[in-house]
């Protein structure tokens, strides 16, 4: 099985968090692209990982050794930005949150049916110890009815 092909769309902490996880992973992934408005961050991953690098996110779409893209980008624009890699034909993993609204819920539910196996959904400390602690105390009712966490 050849590697999966990655791409990351957004380079911030949590975005460059992701490549250095997913780059780990010799043999399942290999970074072969990133963008982000701010060259400097673009200028690091290329550097740090010998990939292409894109400052527009048109560019990283229609690059074809991308197979996987990792939406990294600010929380308002994920929809949109999963909604655009789906159509350019890319399988998206998509970073928390997932949406703002119940529209864009929606929108996720259409793009599933439309694209069906090539949209997926991260939470990266969702199992954890310490958050799988927090889940546990959560459902011993011994903090009562939670309304928000």
């Amino acid at each position: 099985m050849s590697a999966i092909r990655l791409g990351a769309w957004g380079l911030g902490r949590i975005g460059f968090t992701h490549v250095t996880h997913f780059a780990a992973q010799t043999g399942m992934y290999e970074v072969v692209a990133g963008c982000d408005v701010e060259e400097p961050k673009v200028a690091k991953l290329v550097a740090d990982y010998g990939c292409a690098g894109y400052t527009a996110a048109d560019e990283l779409l229609a690059d074809p050794n991308v197979e996987l893209v990792i939406i990294a980008t600010r929380s308002l624009t994920h929809v949109a930005n999963a909604l655009q890699a789906l159509a350019a034909g890319k399988c998206v993993l998509l970073e928390k949150p997932i949406a703002m609204c119940d529209r864009e819920i929606e929108q996720l539910r259409q793009a599933d049916r439309d694209y069906p196996g090539r949209l997926f959904f991260l939470h990266n400390h969702r199992f954890e110890p310490a958050m799988q602690q927090i889940f546990g105390i959560a459902r011993s009712g011994l903090l009562g009815d939670l309304i928000q966490v």
